[in-house]
């Protein structure tokens, strides 16, 4: 749990949003980063991580995005 998520939350509405985006587009488990830097969506299916970016890239063209395989 990030103690930040909350406090900004309410200042920035694109970061709950942005979780309740990656948890609709079946991410286990999505949240801010520690820094508030980043909103994170851990998945684990790869097909469910690809469907998210092109989702997500539909409506947010500046999005940034990279994918971790823990072996």
């Amino acid at each position: 749990f990030n103690g930040f998520q909350n406090r900004l939350s309410s200042h920035y509405s694109f970061i709950e949003k942005m979780i309740e985006l990656f948890s609709k587009l079946g991410a286990l488990q999505s949240i801010l980063s520690g820094s508030g830097s980043s909103v994170i969506g851990i998945f684990d299916k790869k097909q469910d991580l690809f469907n998210s970016r092109e989702e997500i890239l539909k409506n947010y063209s500046d999005f940034f995005d990279f994918n971790v395989t823990i072996l």
